[in-house]
């Protein structure tokens, strides 16, 4: 039996289905009134927070088909009813009008002069609201809002959308769309920071001069620095609109989509990116927009060298195998500022090579695997497996086999009735007291001591020797070279002179000021009985905080050998966030070769970049077209490896397509 509700829904549907038939000679029938259209326009609207500004919202044929005004930076505007009836033609173009902006930039001066007003000569702080100059506009151009589908089309106006916008015209959805595109790609050029293959109008705008800077992603942030950079750069009688005018002059966008324009324009867009990116980050805090600060600064360095020279910027979302190249440079950048800025490399000279910005940590693996530490530990090691084995269970004793300071050995030592020994005082030095120690000598002191001098207690399993708290000083004359302040675990090996394993855990700090991380450094099956240096394999990780940028990780494993930890040697970067870098370190040179060469591979699985270093100087590379190009770029591996660009030596990046990138040239 059917149920009630199914009986009212029939007679319904026979009701409506009568009422239409226009053969039943009633001719007035129900009228059905169509539901109001949900199709809209929405977004940000920021040059600061725009408040009060009108907006009109029309199609490709000049047709008005919504209107409204910005409320606190932000629009939505539903398409009327006779627009959506008589068919929207894409593109779509939103024209914000005049209102109230929140000066977004703070003057480096520290003069609270921040942001010019209408009035010329006046200015207004960071924060503090003021009147748009009448007839202001800003545009934001919709590619493709297809009626019905996509009821909300996102559209988020900003210096950056208004410049995308006058590049389209005439407008077109393809030219919209290649437009958009070649905004976010000059800006993540600028700044380093993935817009992930975005169009601008797509990307959300942070409040820095409010509360929603805060959770705001790095690519909301940048596109908002875009738009203070316009704030950052406007010279005296200048307007807004003259400065975004400029800007715009100065971008062409050529076939291919690539944002295209002279290295003078382009480090002046990056030189005002760049401080405003500081304005950013000292209002929203994080730690992308600080390296990218960083970033900004080395490109306009960069820009400004190539001068009148052209330059391409590829647009964001690309495909094939430069793109794939694109991505990968966008991460390894991030990487390489987050190492500059948090290990201090950059200001070690004008002669950093690619490997500087690991010196700190590949010295620390060298001066803790070299031959005096190996010896100096071995020293130790033997007189207590030697003391340890002449005395009886419960007597205290001072070095038995080792009875005088002057071989650099201290140390008490007691052994239990189990046979398990602890020792107190410890020291041991090389080389000895007595060798012939020149300026040139790097001389190596371990105490069990901790960071506040306390002595310590070493404890002994039948292989292995821990001393919890120890320190291990390398100088060299009367230079400090580096201090380690950790524990120390040593696993005996079988024959003389070699141990399982060394494992230092702690931190270390380096001869120049402000050169301090943690390190867990292993090595394995060390041999020193042989060489000149210790052989074996080894393992460290460096650990990286930093209260300005992003916390680094850096990972190296490797074969020590007479050349130090690059024969070879693999590493991993993680810097904050962003996904991993790996790569590959192989000296080429012959084993004592007066020049040392060294390839070395970053990469990220998808794209690489191979450079060569002689005597820690990145050198011209086989294969290389350019001059003065440093490295190969390619897409694949062995045979099936395709090239797809050369760094020089500058950090510029020539790609095959005749687009350009740059990486921070100061580790080139």
């Amino acid at each position: 039996m059917k149920s009630i509700l199914q009986s009212i829904a029939l007679l319904s549907a026979m009701i409506l289905i009568a009422s239409c038939d226009s053969s039943s000679g009633g001719g007035g029938g129900i009228v059905i009134t169509p539901p109001a259209p949900i199709d809209a326009a929405a977004g940000a609207a920021v040059k600061g927070i725009i408040d009060g500004g009108a907006v009109t919202v029309t199609d490709a044929n000049g047709a008005t088909i919504g209107s409204g005004t910005v409320t606190a930076g932000a629009f939505s505007i539903t398409y009327t009813a006779a627009a959506v009836a008589a068919g929207i033609a894409n593109p779509i173009t939103v024209t914000i009008t005049g209102g109230t902006t929140v000066c977004d930039f703070v003057n480096p001066d520290a003069s609270g002069n921040d942001c010019e007003t209408t009035t010329a000569g006046t200015f207004v702080a960071f924060g503090a609201v003021y009147a748009l100059p009448e007839g202001f506009t800003l545009l934001c151009v919709i590619p493709t809002a297809t009626v019905g589908l996509n009821p909300t089309s996102p559209c988020n106006t900003s210096p950056a959308s208004d410049i995308a916008a006058a590049l389209a015209a005439p407008a077109t959805t393809a030219s919209a769309l290649a437009a958009n595109l070649a905004i976010s790609g000059l800006i993540q050029a600028i700044t380093g920071i993935d817009l992930g293959g975005v169009p601008v109008n797509e990307i959300g705008i942070a409040d820095i001069t409010g509360t929603g800077g805060s959770t705001a992603s790095a690519a909301q942030l940048a596109v908002a620095a875009f738009a203070a950079a316009i704030v950052a750069d406007q010279g005296a009688g200048e307007t807004l609109a003259d400065v975004i005018a400029r800007f715009t002059a100065s971008i062409t966008i050529d076939a291919n989509g690539n944002a295209s324009g002279t290295g003078t324009a382009f480090a002046v867009i990056a030189s005002a990116v760049a401080k405003a990116l500081v304005t950013v980050n000292s209002k929203a805090p994080n730690a992308e927009i600080a390296n990218a600060i960083t970033t900004a600064t080395n490109n306009a360095a960069v820009f400004k060298a190539i001068g009148s020279g052209t330059i391409k910027v590829p647009p964001a979302g690309g495909t094939g195998a430069v793109a794939d190249t694109i991505a990968f440079v966008g991460k390894l950048s991030s990487a390489i500022t987050a190492i500059l800025a948090t290990t201090g490399a950059e200001g070690s000279g004008a002669d950093i090579s690619v490997t500087e910005a690991f010196s700190n940590e590949l010295e620390a693996v060298r001066l803790l695997s070299e031959d005096n530490v190996t010896k100096a530990i071995n020293n130790l090691d033997e007189a207590l497996k030697a003391d340890a084995a002449a005395i009886d269970a419960g007597t205290k004793e001072s070095p038995v086999t080792n009875a005088t300071t002057e071989d650099g050995l201290q140390y008490v030592l007691t052994k239990d009735g189990d046979g398990a020994f602890s020792v107190t005082g410890v020291r041991s030095q090389w080389p000895k007291v007595d060798a012939n120690v020149t300026d040139e000598t790097t001389l190596v002191v371990i105490t069990g001591l901790d960071s506040a001098d306390a002595d310590t207690t070493a404890t002994s399993t039948a292989t292995t020797f821990t001393i919890p708290a120890v320190r291990l000083v390398s100088t060299k004359a009367t230079v400090t070279l580096q201090t380690f302040t950790g524990s120390l675990a040593i696993v005996n090996g079988t024959a003389a002179n070699t141990f399982d394993s060394i494992t230092f855990t702690g931190v270390l700090v380096g001869g120049t000021a402000g050169t301090s991380f943690t390190i867990d450094a292993t090595f394995t099956n060390v041999d020193d009985s042989t060489t000149g240096n210790p052989d074996g394999s080894f393992t460290s990780t460096f650990g990286f905080t930093s209260n300005s940028a992003d916390n680094l990780t850096v990972t190296f494993d490797g074969e020590l050998g007479g050349n130090g930890p690059l024969e070879p040697f693999m590493f991993t970067i993680v810097a904050g966030s962003q996904s991993a870098i790996i790569g590959t370190g192989t000296r080429t040179s012959a084993e004592g070769a007066s020049a040392i060469t060294d390839v070395i591979v970053f990469s990220d699985g998808t794209a690489s970049l191979t450079l060569t270093v002689t005597d820690s100087r990145v050198v011209n590379v086989v294969g290389a077209d350019a001059a003065d190009a440093v490295g190969i770029f390619t897409v694949g591996t062995g045979s099936a490896a395709i090239k797809t660009g050369e760094l020089l030596s500058n950090g510029q990046i020539n790609y095959t397509d005749g687009t350009t990138q740059f990486l921070p040239a100061i580790i080139f």
